[in-house]
Parts: C-alpha cells; sequence; structure tokens
C-alpha cells in the first residue's frame, strides 16, 4: 500500500479538477470522495512503481531486473560468483564498465573455469627510435588490441570462445587458432616463429 500521504495528495489534485456543483460534492465520506479517494491510491501505487523503476535502472540498485540485466548483457560470466543479488549487481556492473577486457588474469581465469591452463604468452613491444635496435621485431600498432588465442591440443573449443568473446572488450579482436605452425593474419611466419605485430600471442 503506497504511503497515506501521497494517497492523499493525489486526491486533492483530483478533486481540484472535478467541475464544481452541489452533484460533484467534496464533503468528506461521499460517494464522490470515496471514489476520488480510491483513484489516489493507485495514482499512489503507479508513481511507488516509477520510482522503483528508476532505481531498477541503475546496476548498483536493481533486484527485480537483475535477470533483465543478464539477458541484455550475456551474463552470468563463467569467472566469477554470482550466488547472491549482491554478487549478480558486480557482475552487470563490471560487464557495463568493461573491467574484464581481455587482461591476462581474466584471460587465464576464464580458460581455468573451463579446464584450460595457458601454458605461454608472448607481448611483443613496438619498435621504438632511440629505444630499440638493429634487429628488434617492428609492430604495429593495429594490433595493439589483437589478441591471439592457439590450441595445442589441435582442436578448438567452442565453449571456451564463447565465455572469451562475453569477456571482450568491443574495441578487441580475438583470433583462433588450431593450426601448427599458428598463423596469424598481418603476421610474419619464419621457421615456425610468429611474429605478431604488436599483439598478444598466447598458446593454449
Amino acid at each position: 500500500m503506497p504511503a497515506q500521504d501521497r494517497i492523499d495528495a493525489f486526491t486533492v489534485v483530483l478533486l481540484s479538477l472535478l467541475p464544481p456543483g452541489t452533484a460533484m460534492t467534496r464533503e468528506p465520506g461521499s460517494n464522490v470522495v470515496k471514489l476520488v479517494s480510491g483513484l489516489g491510491v493507485e495514482f499512489a501505487r503507479i508513481e511507488e512503481r516509477l520510482v522503483t523503476l528508476q532505481l531498477e535502472n541503475l546496476p548498483h540498485e536493481t533486484t527485480e531486473l537483475i535477470e533483465d540485466w543478464y539477458e541484455v548483457l550475456g551474463l552470468p560470466d563463467v569467472t566469477l560468483a554470482d550466488g547472491t543479488d549482491d554478487e549478480k549487481r558486480t557482475q552487470i556492473a563490471i560487464r557495463l564498465l568493461g573491467i574484464l577486457g581481455h587482461s591476462w588474469p581474466a584471460l587465464q581465469a576464464t580458460a581455468a573455469s573451463l579446464g584450460y591452463a595457458p601454458i605461454g604468452r608472448e607481448r611483443p613491444t613496438m619498435f621504438e627510435a632511440g629505444a630499440s635496435g638493429a634487429g628488434d621485431r617492428c609492430g604495429s600498432r593495429l594490433w595493439a588490441n589483437t589478441l591471439y588465442i592457439f590450441y595445442v591440443t589441435g582442436s578448438r573449443d567452442a565453449a571456451l570462445e564463447a565465455a572469451l568473446e562475453r569477456a571482450r572488450r568491443a574495441h578487441a579482436t580475438f583470433i583462433y587458432s588450431a593450426e601448427s605452425p599458428p598463423v596469424v593474419p598481418g603476421a610474419l611466419v619464419m621457421d615456425g616463429e610468429v611474429v605478431t605485430m604488436g599483439g598478444d600471442v598466447v598458446f593454449m
């Protein structure tokens, strides 16, 4: 039941909209006042639900719409706990803020949750004049947000890739391959060595 002061406020406003005259008496206890008071209850209830809806639009306040948030954001994330409402709200906030991204710890946690253990990582640096020397690798900033994932098992895993894609930021690119030696589009392969263009190489 809405608060009585809100019901009374709506009742007063509704009564003020009625035409004057004895047919629309404002006497307390009259049928007109009872009818309008009933409408005041419903308007107060609608107002109360609108306030709740405003809170439900805030990920750190939502309760009733948690499942809707989950559906829209592709949750739950297998790398995080979601047993309580607070944990679910945390997952929602993390997904909206893009905290997980494709950081190395996040990748390890996701892979481990599905029985994989990343066994190697290479993150080449950009060639910098005055810092790099002859023979150092050259790279391109186009690959700065690219993550290359190679399966040493020889076969790809759809469940793992789906989990990684859920954690991937919009500006990142994940490339999956089970070919040997790994083939990275735009990279140079020499004697079986993968030379990436500024991205990550992850062997799984």
